[in-house]
């Protein structure tokens, strides 16, 4: 358990737009699991800020609409000045 630990905190951690002004990233959670790819790859895929949506698709195999209609409403949603 202590390595699965030790992995977990050694794993990069992508940066997504933020959710609200307390700085919170969007949850992929349940986006991930209707693509079927872990969080991880998701992120990595989306890239950012800000996320690079046809890329993201393009690398997961995958049609604009299809990823946005499983991401989260706050993880789609561009950050204004």
């Amino acid at each position: 358990m202590g390595h699965l630990l030790a992995t977990v905190r050694q794993a990069p951690r992508l940066r997504q737009p933020r959710a609200d002004s307390a700085g919170a990233s969007p949850d992929l959670t349940d986006a991930a699991k209707t693509l079927g790819v872990s969080v991880t790859k998701l992120e990595s895929a989306l890239g950012g800020p800000p996320p690079d949506f046809e890329e993201a698709a393009k690398t997961l195999g995958l049609s604009v609409d299809e990823l946005m209609a499983a991401l989260p409403s706050d993880a789609t949603t561009s950050q204004g000045s």
